[in-house]
């Protein structure tokens, strides 16, 4: 299964984050499959720090079909931004809008922010979708509102 967007194509512009908190994209009722390994503590060690923002995403390529994104390491019930686009870049996100002046991993063309919500109270959060073929070959990043961390540019593949 790989990763595929395309009816997610009636989406936000990235400068509109005030929109509706997801367009095409509903929350799974599946438990979160976090791919996250397990660490033993070590009482020499320092304090342990955030898991870094991880991005996954499996799809339906090329024909399209399910499509599942999920995420780990965000801000606990608070908001983040998925963002879809076409191609790799380096584009500014606007003054005004939360993390202004981030730069992303991904470029203009085809910019949206395709969902716009809460992690879960674990910082992670699942989201399924069916998508079309158009999809496939373009990227996806999510950016956590409360920190501007961003995760991985991921290909949908």
């Amino acid at each position: 299964m790989r990763l595929i967007a395309v009816s997610l194509m009636n989406l936000v512009a990235l400068a509109g984050l005030a929109s509706p908190a997801h367009a095409a994209l509903a929350p799974a009722d599946a438990p979160g499959d976090a791919r996250v390994q397990p660490r033993r503590a070590d009482a020499s060690a320092a304090p342990a720090q955030p898991a870094a923002l991880t991005l996954y995403v499996s799809a339906t390529c090329p024909e399209g079909g399910p499509a599942r994104v999920g995420w780990t390491g965000a801000t606990p019930s608070k908001p983040v931004i998925l963002i879809y686009s076409a191609e790799f870049g380096s584009f500014r996100v606007p003054d005004g809008s939360p993390c202004e002046g981030t730069i992303l991993g991904l470029g203009v063309k085809l910019l949206r922010v395709i969902f716009h919500g809460n992690s879960s109270p674990g910082g992670s959060r699942i989201l399924q979708a069916h998508t079309g073929p158009g999809a496939c070959g373009n990227y996806l990043q999510l950016l956590d509102l409360t920190t501007c961390e961003l995760s991985s540019v991921v290909l949908i593949e």
